[in-house]
């Protein structure tokens, strides 16, 4: 199994969808903070499936997964390194 990264920032949804298809991700994870921001557009993740980036992908075929502890949620703790090999 393979592991990306990939920011959204900038891109047109089909240039984000293109380079997943690109690499063949079956699964997007996400590890925002606060995936929900409305202006994050066509990113955001809605409270449906039939919207934001859960629709997005599901147009293509690609899962979507909300893992908010994955991202940085111990960075401004002096001990975060700790915390997160404990997590």
């Amino acid at each position: 199994m393979k592991v990306y990264t990939i920011g959204y920032g900038g891109r047109k949804p089909q240039e984000f969808l293109d380079l997943l298809k690109q690499k063949d991700v079956k699964v997007v994870v996400d590890v925002r903070l606060r995936p929900d921001h409305a202006s994050m557009g066509s990113y955001a993740k809605a409270k449906s499936l039939d919207k934001g980036i859960q629709k997005l992908l599901a147009t293509i075929g690609i899962g979507y997964i909300s893992v908010l502890e994955l991202g940085n949620v111990f960075l401004e703790c002096a001990n975060w390194r700790e915390r997160y090999r404990t997590l």
